[in-house]
């Protein structure tokens, strides 16, 4: 057919003029240009082939890829959300444990404070009870003694008119005497009287601090 083709085409030559022998070698080489350039479509033909079913594969290998990718993504997703919800879990419950052990601890602490205060009232009252019953008895004491002092005095004022003897001298130095040692004692107790009285005053801060 090719052959036949390429005849047609130069079926107008004359034979007669000796053109026959070289048309034939054209025409030989022409069928061998046709048949190679067809032996190249049919190859690049098959090459195109080749290269579509490639990418069909590409393309659906791809979407496996990408298929299996979105899937591992999920499970990622839900694999950090469980071990998010274990962790909340676990966090929650240490919370949960350090709270009571907080509790039990603060609990704990505070019955032992209730104790020692309660402990500590009942000394401070104590030895408030002891304070006053010291700054009740010294006061008596100064009392007494100042008592003592205006009567001795009263007794020197009804004797200053006395007859001056010896034993009106006697009697004098004695009750002289006895103003002083009693004077003493009135200085002394009063002094007792205002420590004792700065300690009570102490102890009741220091008990209203703590």
């Amino acid at each position: 057919m090719k052959a036949t083709a390429v005849t047609a085409t130069i079926a107008g030559i004359d034979s007669t003029k000796g053109e026959k022998p070289k048309l034939e070698v054209e025409i030989a080489t022409q069928v061998a240009t046709i048949t190679e350039l067809e032996a190249r479509v049919a190859k690049m033909e098959t090459t195109v082939i080749e290269y579509n079913g490639k990418v069909e594969q590409l393309t659906e290998r791809r979407k496996q890829i990408k298929y299996q990718i979105e899937v591992k993504v999920l499970e990622a997703k839900e694999s950090e959300a469980a071990v998010m919800e274990a962790i909340k879990t676990v966090t929650d419950v240490e919370l949960l444990n350090r709270k009571r052990w907080i509790a039990s601890k603060t609990v704990g602490s505070y019955q032992k404070c209730v104790k020692y205060m309660a402990e500590y009232k009942m000394i401070f009252e104590k030895q408030g009870q002891t304070l006053s019953a010291e700054l009740m008895d010294h006061q008596r004491r100064t009392e007494i003694a100042e008592g003592a002092i205006t009567s001795l005095k009263e007794k020197l004022e009804l004797l200053g008119d006395a007859k001056k003897t010896k034993d009106l001298e006697i009697q004098l130095t004695r009750i002289n005497s006895e103003i002083e040692r009693h004077t003493k004692t009135s200085v002394m107790e009063k002094k007792v009287i205002a420590t004792t009285t700065e300690k009570v005053r102490k102890n009741f801060l220091d008990y209203e601090e703590k």
